[in-house]
């Protein structure tokens, strides 16, 4: 079965490398659309240590017609409204997987009516160096459960896809772990890029780590509101967790804000903010909400300096 990975950054590229190495039959697809023809691309990088080079069969989006294949979604979610709109247009029929940050992702892919729909909570770190390669790491298992699908379906998919490198898991109640992991990567894709500084900064530094513990209790109080009840003191270990595997690691957030281009926050910590307001309890998440509209001036301003030079 062919394995369609639908975007090229960090953890596309690092996914698509380590299923190659698995004799997986892999493509990597631009989720935007490249004028000049692909046929080839060629990924090198160090996943969880070792050293990976491959040559992988490469397409635009638009190439893709009537597969029915397994689709990895791994663009920002801001992407999904027009890639749920395009894959339509093409009349795709496979599983789509959606291996993406944030809350209310796979909204537009569930009005397009898309019938295998299905979302992961990635425990992975991945970012692309100076040199154009990939450094990669494994945190935990990334579950995958059902959005719109068969259990069956599911447990299929999972055994094509898993690998030592990048582990997947099947979970029948994704929820939770969706709330908690949108809730670490509001903490760690605000206050990082913020610092300028690594993932490994709340094992490092008790201010940060302190700031962290705000969002997490004002996110937890919201995720409440919506009947998943979880416990910032679980959320709180979860991020030393994550802060400890990826330390030397760059949030995405940040390398987004480095490279020009537009960040993921406003699946994360802006639409907490919405959650807030919709359930009547905006003044209750002052401080996620800050940090989130402050990653969207840095961003901004990153932009301009970018662009007047």
């Amino acid at each position: 079965m062919k394995i369609y990975i639908i975007g090229s950054g960090s953890i596309g590229q690092a996914l698509a490398l380590i299923l190659a190495a698995n004799s997986k039959d892999v493509v990597l697809v631009k989720g935007r659309y490249c004028t000049s023809p692909l046929s080839t691309v060629s990924l090198k990088g160090r996943i969880n240590g070792k050293e990976l080079d491959k040559d992988l069969e490469a397409c635009n989006l638009e190439d893709l017609a009537g597969e029915n294949g397994i689709l990895l979604v791994t663009t920002k979610a801001y992407a999904n409204q027009g890639i749920a709109d395009r894959l339509m247009n093409r009349s795709i029929s496979g599983k789509i997987v959606l291996l993406q940050n944030g809350l209310g992702i796979e909204n537009p892919f569930l009005n397009r009516g898309f019938s295998d729909l299905y979302r992961c909570v990635l425990f992975a770190s991945s970012q692309v160096d100076s040199d154009g390669s990939i450094s990669y790491r494994s945190v935990a298992p990334s579950p995958i459960g059902i959005v719109n699908g068969e259990r069956f379906a599911l447990s299929d998919l999972i055994e094509e896809i898993n690998t030592e490198d990048f582990p997947f898991e099947m979970h029948d109640n994704l929820e939770a772990i969706v709330w908690e992991k949108a809730i670490t990567n509001c903490v760690f894709n605000s206050i990082c890029p913020l610092l300028n500084v690594d993932n490994g900064v709340f094992i490092r530094d008790k201010e940060a780590y302190a700031i962290a513990r705000e969002v997490i209790g004002e996110c937890v109080g919201i995720a409440r509101e919506y009947g998943i009840n979880l416990e910032s003191s679980r959320v709180e270990e979860r991020l030393l967790y994550i802060s400890s595997a990826s330390d030397g690691q760059l949030i995405s957030t940040l390398q987004d804000i480095n490279q020009g281009n537009r960040t993921e926050i406003d699946s994360l910590n802006l639409e907490i903010a919405r959650l807030a307001e919709k359930a009547g309890k905006r003044t209750s998440v002052v401080k996620t909400e800050l940090l989130g509209r402050l990653i969207l001036s840095r961003s901004r301003l990153e932009n301009e300096r970018e662009t007047a030079l």
